[in-house]
């Protein structure tokens, strides 16, 4: 795509006459499709769309669905290097019980090694938890123990964020764990595609699978990790759509 050279930019960038026109179209409600036709990019964005009720006007989207959209190209490269990062781990994870300095990776196995150690790290945490959680439905027994250890930490003041996908709204389960827990402390937001199941404690130690059956799980300890996987986390976030808000 060519763009005009008075607002010339990069691929998936909005210049200041796009965003421009979007604030005044979020003010008044729509705007004339005459006045965009100098600024592709807020089209191109999915910023602005025709009005069904118009053809001479666009209204504008949401904001969290038009950050969802400019975000989908660079969340989709964030998944990639994500894989890429959990099948280097995989493969440094043999080195810690070599002689050698602990690289700060260890591979747990079986769901109660896994749990407890997650317990562990939860009755440790003082600031927030990440997650994100694949796949539409939790069972009621995943929900449960998600709750019984959810609220004694939240009870301590400690932040929660959920991810999950947009199929997940229809639980009802998952409906019946959020009003349990007080807004103030949790959120949770979703996402047309979820990555592997992620579980970041005050940035400090993170979990992933380490199969494809749950049943190994690499916990992750080293610092520059940590940190990357909480940047890829919010990176996600941002592009999410909160639950208490209708899907665009």
């Amino acid at each position: 795509m060519t763009l005009p050279t008075e607002h010339r930019h990069g691929e998936g960038e909005l210049c200041d006459a796009a965003i421009g026109l979007y604030t005044q179209a979020l003010t008044q409600g729509s705007i004339a499709r005459s006045a965009a036709a100098h600024v592709p990019c807020v089209a191109d964005g999915a910023l602005l769309v025709p009005d069904p009720h118009d053809s001479l006007r666009l209204r504008p989207v949401p904001p969290t669905a038009g950050l969802a959209h400019l975000l989908h190209p660079l969340a989709r490269q964030v998944l990639d290097q994500v894989r890429a990062i959990d099948l280097l781990a995989k493969s440094l994870v043999p080195l810690t019980s070599s002689d050698q300095e602990p690289i700060s990776l260890a591979t747990l196995h079986g769901l109660s090694t896994i749990q407890a150690s997650i317990n562990d790290s939860a009755r440790e945490v003082r600031d927030e938890i990440l997650t994100i959680q694949p796949g539409s439905t939790r069972t009621p027994e995943q929900l449960q123990i998600a709750l019984s250890g959810t609220l004694p930490t939240v009870a301590r003041g400690v932040r929660v964020r959920h991810i999950y996908q947009h199929s997940a709204r229809y639980s009802t389960g998952l409906k019946a764990y959020v009003a349990q827990l007080p807004s103030g402390l949790l959120e949770v937001r979703t996402v047309e595609r979820a990555i592997d199941r992620l579980i970041i404690f005050d940035r400090a130690v993170a979990y992933l699978p380490a199969d494809p059956d749950g049943n190994a799980a690499l916990e992750i300890r080293h610092p520059g990790l940590v940190r990357y996987l909480a940047t890829v986390y919010e990176t996600l976030w941002a592009g999410a759509t909160p639950f208490t808000e209708h899907l665009p």
